[in-house]
């Protein structure tokens, strides 16, 4: 009581000029509502006041959970929504040759790529529009179509059928040749 007495006598002290030199620590009078990191004082998060300054550990800890989450948001918001991703069936190169590139694989890039991976497009950094681009990519798109199912997003104007995905599969399985379709019987 003879505390309160005391400040009531005392005079006003004299108004200070505002300063800008570093953010004050609001120093508590309870026990454990502050913390000491390197040889300085914080007011613990759940008493601080809007002139608090924030323990670095727990910004370290804030810091490293938004990190995580945005991480986690990123990944699965680049998977298509309600797909199930199945490996692929193992394919073989048949006997006779694969699919023509000109024929049967350049049309679904055409069709399904070219939407995004075309000069002009969203994506015209990795076009996909000629032999060359495209076998540039090639473990790329193996593992962006079949493997981790990103590609064509869920947005994509055309989607890519299971016939399209079938031609791309048995192309890929014989090395992804700039070749017409080899027919067994063409050398007789």
């Amino acid at each position: 009581m003879s505390s309160v007495a005391e400040s009531a006598d005392a005079p006003d002290p004299e108004p200070q000029p505002a300063t800008t030199a570093m953010p004050t620590v609001t120093k508590a009078t309870r026990s454990r509502t502050f913390t000491t990191f390197m040889s300085m004082k914080y007011v613990l998060l759940r008493l601080a006041c809007h002139n608090s300054t924030v323990s670095p550990r727990r910004l370290l800890k804030v810091a490293v959970l938004a990190l995580a989450l945005a991480l986690a948001l990123a990944s699965s918001a680049c998977r298509k929504s309600g797909v199930e991703c199945m490996p692929p069936p193992e394919v073989t190169c048949p006997d006779g040759g694969g699919p023509s590139f000109t024929a049967d694989v350049l049309p679904v890039f055409k069709n399904v790529c070219a939407n995004c991976h075309a000069p002009g497009e969203t994506e015209a950094s990795i076009p996909l529009t000629t032999y060359q681009q495209i076998h540039l990519w090639v473990g790329e798109i193996n593992n962006q179509v079949f493997l981790s199912c990103l590609m064509p997003p869920s947005n994509a104007p055309v989607p890519l059928s299971d016939d399209q995905g079938q031609t791309l599969l048995v192309w890929l399985a014989c090395g992804a040749p700039d070749s017409p379709a080899v027919d067994a019987g063409a050398g007789d």
